[in-house]
């Protein structure tokens, strides 16, 4: 297409459909994206609304995985900090369950004098409404060594919003 004569008009049409073109590109990115129930498409980046961490859900074959993509190669928040261990950064594990939302598992790798060890606790999406996801999960607050499990844990509620 040649503009001729007719260039102001031809360059405002082009000018005009760059700005569509860019328009309809940002209303497709970013948070808004509507997640009314836990069988939409879950996969992407979310943030915890209280603390601001965020954390990356991708698909797997059989329904979800979740990263920290904040520090998390630390003992968790409230557990007994002791001296020696060595935390590596957490991972969710999630599948879709019968009744609804997402049942699975938080695991946290932890070493003590070359003793090493996987906690796994519950984590578990109850809802995934108004695009925010209810994450329920149990942190381990202390480690059992001598069996490999948390000695104890404390009960956490996540409200996660597309990011």
């Amino acid at each position: 297409m040649t503009c001729g004569n007719v260039l102001p008009t031809c360059h405002n049409r082009r000018v005009r459909m760059a700005i569509a073109i860019v328009l309809l590109a940002l209303a497709g990115c970013g948070g808004g994206r509507s997640v009314d129930t836990c069988r939409d498409p879950l996969a992407g980046v979310w943030r915890d609304q209280a603390s601001g961490r965020r954390y990356h859900l991708v698909t797997n074959p059989h329904g979800y995985e979740m990263y920290a993509m904040w520090n998390s190669a630390v003992a968790p928040d409230g557990a007994d900090a002791e001296a020696g261990a060595v935390w590596a950064p957490l991972v969710f594990d999630f599948a879709a369950r019968p009744g609804g939302g997402l049942g699975g598992t938080r695991s946290q790798r932890v070493e003590r004098a070359g003793q090493p060890c996987t906690l796994r606790t519950r984590a578990t999406i109850t809802s995934c409404a108004g695009g925010v996801l209810q994450l329920e999960l149990e942190q381990p607050t202390a480690v059992d060594w001598a069996h490999c499990r948390p000695a104890r844990t404390a009960a956490r509620t996540l409200r996660l919003r597309a990011d």
